[in-house]
């Protein structure tokens, strides 16, 4: 998803605007993926809690890396369930084409999530 050899922060602020542009894209299909996965069932319910588990992890480890740097404070999972769903709930309020663009949320978001994670 993004290059590992770059620092925690960037990558955290590359996969934030991945996310947001991407639920502004295709905000009806993310909106079942995210309200309905429960609805699911057999091999289409497991495909899709396998991609949440692949995208979380891949959160997982830039916070983890930034820790390891001393960027981030300490890796907290529920941290990180909080900043997923600042980002994941967009999708009930996005305006692709509103007054405030996905460019504009993804980088308040990004903004919010690095300043909570700073370390000291």
């Amino acid at each position: 998803m993004v290059a590992s050899d770059r620092p925690a922060a960037e990558r955290l602020a590359e996969i934030g605007d991945y996310l947001i542009h991407r639920i502004a894209a295709r905000q009806a299909e993310l909106t079942v993926c995210f309200r309905e996965v429960q609805a699911l069932t057999g091999e289409r319910r497991d495909e899709v809690v396998a991609l949440h588990e692949q995208y979380e992890g891949a959160w997982k480890r830039v916070l983890q890396d930034g820790e390891r740097s001393g960027v981030f404070r300490p890796y907290d999972p529920i941290v990180l369930k909080g900043l997923l769903g600042m980002y994941f709930y967009s999708y009930l309020w996005l305006k692709p084409s509103g007054r405030t663009g996905p460019a504009a949320i993804a980088g308040r978001f990004n903004e919010m999530a690095l300043k909570a994670l700073a370390a000291g």
